[in-house]
């Protein structure tokens, strides 16, 4: 066990924390707030930990148990922040009314260089603003140096490194600075981990312009031989071992892939790592794209509707069926079910949609769906079998999505996207 007394706004708070605890507490100027976290760095999917509720000084006390280092976010309705916590920490954060953390110490040294760093790059850039860009680079690019070239191979420092200020600061000097970027690329590469913040750095500094050089492509390259070449421009094992994986998992469920041969490599990386963090990520990625359902016959389930009815899978059969698991505070739940109503519309004879919430907060999820106006085309409903369903479903994160066909066979698990799925069963076999 370990004690800590820390100050924060002039208010003394006393923390314990106990084997791999990691606690947050605080004040928060927001009375209710959700905690959510991702399911992985990769995919980001958000699952739920906490509905926090401040007492009435507006103080928070939530205590959670992480085995690595993970990304949490604080969410209302309005407003979304996100913190990186690491096990065994004690953090104490000071929210403002829009949810900003406006102050953040943490019980560890190592911890608070990170806040420490992230200061220093904002105020580095807010020296220069719009009035010098050459001028900030080629101090940005100095600051950076002195920071990887003085860090060693500390394990604090590693997590510095590996912070997310960092490494938009590294993707800020990559776009603006190339010959800068190159000549710290390798003492970053060097130093990163299999963390989230780790996979979140490769993500942002490689991945994304790779994809982006893909589609330019019009998709007419192999994109397994694509993958290999890119990785392979890499020196360093470990950021190379990341950005495959994040390639490879990036075009599961797509059509200009080959599904066996990506699903292969995920196997082929959890294998060789099967002992680390990056072997987990891949068995996360694994348990999130497949299903042992798919093939057999759907379940029968009663859900509960906004009319308070309560209705039957069975009620479904005769045309297909997307289910659709969602929450009003998973931002990426609510981006694709804009799209939901048209593709209803298209299908309408052929397909309905069921659009599952598993709010903790019922009246919430009729408010959107009232307010949103999709209810004419969607069917809201949440169940009542909760834990029956995340085992059947295999429900770790949302938003995630099953079709289902007239005959009541579960086709296929979708991710994030659910288009490609439903294009592959209704586009491809009109009427």
């Amino acid at each position: 066990m370990r004690v800590s007394i820390l100050m924060i706004s002039g208010v003394l708070l006393l923390s314990t924390v106990v084997s791999a605890k990691t606690v947050v507490e605080g004040i928060s100027e927001v009375s209710s707030f959700e905690l959510l976290m991702y399911d992985n760095p990769i995919e980001r999917n958000l699952k739920k930990l906490v509905q926090v509720e401040t007492d009435e000084n507006g103080r928070f006390y939530i205590d959670l148990s992480f085995t690595r280092q993970e990304v949490v976010i604080f969410k209302n309705k309005d407003f979304s922040r996100e913190l990186s916590v690491y096990p065994e920490t004690s953090y104490i954060v000071r929210l403002d009314n829009r949810l900003n953390i406006k102050e953040v110490i943490a019980d560890r040294p190592e911890i608070n260089q990170i806040f420490s760093v992230e200061n220093d790059l904002n105020n580095l850039k807010t020296k220069y603003l719009q009035r010098n860009k050459s001028a900030y680079y080629n101090d940005l690019f100095k600051y950076l140096k002195e920071l990887l070239i003085s860090s060693g191979n500390k394990d604090p420092q590693y997590k510095v490194i590996n912070s997310k200020a960092v490494t938009y600061a590294v993707a800020n000097l990559k776009a603006n600075s190339k010959k800068g970027f190159l000549e710290i690329e390798p003492y970053y590469l060097d130093k990163i981990d299999f963390s989230f913040n780790g996979v979140q750095a490769i993500n942002i500094i490689y991945a994304l312009e790779l994809q982006f050089k893909f589609f330019k492509t019009n998709k007419k390259v192999d994109y397994i031989d694509f993958i290999e070449k890119e990785v392979n421009t890499i020196a360093e094992n470990k950021p190379k071992a990341i950005l495959d994986l994040i390639l490879t998992s990036q075009a599961l469920g797509r059509k200009y892939a080959d599904q066996n041969k990506l699903f292969g490599r995920v196997e082929a990386i959890i294998s060789v790592n099967a002992s680390n963090a990056l072997g987990d990520l891949g068995r996360s990625i694994n348990d999130l794209h497949k299903s042992t359902i798919i093939g057999t016959q759907l379940q029968e389930f009663t859900f509960t509707d906004l009319q308070n009815n309560d209705i039957s899978t069975k009620a479904f059969e005769g045309k297909f069926l997307l289910i659709d698991f969602w929450a009003t505070w998973c931002g990426p739940c609510i981006k694709s079910m804009k799209k939901l109503p048209e593709v209803r519309r298209i299908y309408k004879d052929r397909l309905n949609i069921l659009c599952l919430s598993i709010d903790y907060d019922i009246d919430k999820m009729r408010r959107f769906a009232k307010k949103s106006g999709y209810y004419e085309e969607l069917i809201f409903a949440y169940s009542k079998e909760n834990d029956r369903m995340d085992s059947y479903f295999n429900r770790r994160a949302i938003p995630l999505y099953f079709l289902v066909g007239p005959d009541g066979t579960v086709l296929g698990k979708a991710v994030s996207d659910p288009f490609p799925l439903i294009d592959q069963y209704l586009a491809t076999n009109s009427e």
